[in-house]
């Protein structure tokens, strides 16, 4: 049973993700491997195959830990952690959905050619796009 969260928790909530972890991508970009990149990707595109609604709710939590973890500044590691534990919550009290599971996997896969590039540009806009879509498609969720 997920507890209530508010409108106004839930965007609060994404907000702060969306700051803190392109922040964190950006710290820890030099230390992302592009090859371990590629293999999230073909992961992803195993489980969108598949329709596996939980296993890309838990590849996907592993892929933004990949993203953030190594920046060196154990507070913003805390501090992104807490946030994606209380939006987690609420991603995995929703049924399955293939069409968000569908352009959330798009969306992942613009970072990862990001990553590929070496453009850390790119793949912080890429990150703080996917963060949004995943907020207003809960949003819409949460309004019905």
């Amino acid at each position: 049973m997920v507890s209530h969260i508010t409108l106004a928790e839930l965007k609060d909530n994404y907000d702060l993700r969306s700051l803190l972890e392109s922040y964190a991508l950006e710290k820890n970009f030099p230390n992302l491997d592009p090859q371990l990149a590629n293999d999230y990707g073909i992961k992803f595109q195993e489980i969108l195959a598949k329709h596996d609604w939980q296993a890309y709710l838990k590849l996907d939590e592993l892929f933004h830990v990949f993203l953030t973890e190594n920046t060196g500044n154990p507070t913003l590691q805390r501090t992104i952690d807490l946030l994606r534990t209380q939006t987690n919550r609420m991603r995995y009290a929703i049924v399955d959905n293939d069409r968000c599971m569908k352009s959330s996997v798009q969306e992942i896969m613009d970072i990862i050619s990001a990553v590929e590039k070496k453009d850390i540009l790119l793949a912080s806009n890429a990150l703080k796009k996917h963060i949004k879509n995943v907020y207003d498609w809960e949003q819409q969720f949460l309004q019905k």
